[in-house]
């Protein structure tokens, strides 16, 4: 790998970032969103190279990350607009859901991809009140 910043998190961490780009800019097409995402792009073809790039993009564990972060996407929607009218039960019942897939799925979802993808490197993000597994701490 050229680029030092990613000596500083794991590949996963950049993928589920530039998934979260590639969520926001199918929701809405804002041209800072349109340009961060072609530079991760850019930068992640570079350091793991086009072809293993490609296929990473193409995959079951990206697409789970891509799953995740659109679900969490449209939960926080939720929250800002209708969950400000909801039954405080609803609410309720949407930020557990919300929270076991920012906690749970969502690092689980990274973890798939770091395994398959670059398995001699290890997770260096762990999500803070949950173990390496996932669960609550």
């Amino acid at each position: 790998m050229t680029d030092p910043f990613f000596s500083l998190y794991d590949i996963a961490y950049h993928y589920d970032a530039m998934s979260i780009l590639e969520v926001k800019y199918c929701q809405n097409e804002h041209e800072t969103v349109a340009a961060s995402l072609a530079r991760f792009d850019d930068v992640l073809r570079e350091n793991v190279g086009a072809g293993k790039h490609m296929l990473i993009l193409g995959s079951d564990e990206y697409g789970r990350m891509l799953e995740v972060n659109r679900w969490l996407f449209n939960a926080f929607d939720w929250l800002h607009t209708e969950g400000l009218k909801a039954d405080l039960k609803e609410v309720a019942r949407r930020a557990i859901e919300t929270d076991r897939m920012n906690g749970v799925d969502r690092p689980a979802a990274k973890r798939a991809l770091q395994e398959r993808w670059f398995p001699d490197q290890p997770l260096t993000e762990q999500k803070m009140g949950y173990d390496k597994t996932g669960e609550k701490v």
